[in-house]
């Protein structure tokens, strides 16, 4: 494949261009024991141990490195969009000068692109597990059980449509039997960016061009909300019915309890519950864990309550509490209904905007009643 550009530094070139290794080139068998265990930036660690029942990504890169930030923004979408189904991505970053400096630059970085992977510094432990390094961005395919599957040197953003199509495969979306057999309830339109607010809302849309939904399903005000109710247990054991919070306006968040995001998720939602809930309004969070087991997914929400001291209700959720919700995009999704348990605002991804425009749509609900 021909190379785009190269710029020679930290010993390696960056490439531009995807040079795809396995099976032809590096065989699966060469990367048989990988293994992280680094301080992440946002706190924590990056440990392989922890990745083994997931889908994983790393990707060895730099701010320097004008490929590796072309890649940033679609890693990002690939994270937000898939890692509710057990999907992970590592950013190992190689940065260079004073190493309190580099972290410094990197979380300015990631702050001023969203990014909600976890990312640590790189070392050269971990480069020197990659056979033959040669370029960056260099990015490590694992299945789950980290089984290594290939690796790709370089970013070609016209390949990023093969990207996600093993993205599918390795979570299993795109098997028959799967869970997920039915793109249109995970997936946004093919035009559509969830995060992109100046699209139309559904109440603005033409009546012709409005989405049919099925029964029982969500998707946007005023368009396709048919009676969305489901029981279940919050992690304290205690019953929850979503029609049993009638009357009061409530605000449902499907979020997660493992990474950045997360907790800024939490951070918003319990300060959503400190300033509403004597006013009667309901703050729920869906927290969708990659844990298989019940009792270990009970656990991790139990221990993420008590460490950030949470007073809103808490539930675990699953792929098919996930699929009432019409064209699921991705973590957090922001729910906010009213008194008649009728949709009133859908907001994706993390910002401050989107926490102001549930402040809004609150008041607005109070003031009715």
């Amino acid at each position: 494949m021909r190379i785009l550009s190269a710029v020679r530094l930290l010993g390696a070139p960056c490439l531009a261009a995807i040079v795809l290794l396995s099976p032809g080139g590096l065989s699966a068998q060469e990367i048989d024991d990988y293994r992280l265990d680094l301080p992440a930036l946002g706190g924590g660690r990056v440990r392989t141990e922890d990745l083994r029942d997931r889908v994983v990504l790393v990707d060895y890169w730099g701010t320097w490195c004008g490929p590796c930030v072309s890649a940033v923004p679609f890693l990002q979408r690939m994270y937000a969009k898939y890692k509710h189904y057990g999907f992970e991505i590592v950013g190992l970053a190689y940065e260079r000068g004073d190493p309190d400096r580099a972290a410094t630059k990197l979380r300015e970085f990631a702050a001023a692109r969203g990014l909600t992977y976890p990312l640590a510094m790189g070392t050269d432990a971990e480069q020197a597990q990659v056979p033959g390094f040669r370029a960056f961005p260099t990015m490590l395919f694992f299945g789950r059980g980290l089984a290594f599957d290939h690796m790709e040197v370089g970013f070609d953003p016209n390949g990023t449509d093969e990207i996600e199509a093993w993205i599918r495969e390795a979570l299993g979306l795109d098997a028959p039997d799967s869970a997920d057999d039915s793109t249109d309830d995970s997936e946004p339109a093919e035009d559509a960016d969830p995060a992109d607010e100046s699209q139309e809302s559904a109440d603005d849309a033409p009546e012709s061009a409005k989405v049919v939904v099925p029964e029982g399903k969500i998707f946007e005000p005023g368009n396709g909300d048919t009676g969305f109710d489901f029981e279940i247990e919050d992690d304290q054991g205690q019953p929850l019915q979503f029609a049993g919070l009638r009357g009061h306006p409530v605000v449902l968040t499907f979020t997660s309890t493992w990474d950045q995001e997360a907790e800024a998720t939490a951070e918003a939602l319990q300060a959503l519950h400190r300033d509403f809930a004597a006013r009667g309004v309901r703050v729920l969070a869906a927290s969708v864990e990659v844990s298989r087991e019940s009792d270990e997914r009970l656990a991790k929400i139990r221990a993420f309550r008590e460490r950030h001291q949470l007073g809103y209700r808490i539930f675990p959720a699953d792929l098919q509490l996930q699929r009432r919700v019409h064209r699921f995009s991705g973590l957090p999704t922001w729910l906010v209904f009213d008194a008649d348990g009728q949709l009133v605002l859908r907001r994706n991804g993390q910002s401050e905007s989107h926490v102001d425009d549930l402040r809004k749509s609150l008041e607005q609900q109070l003031e009715k009643h």
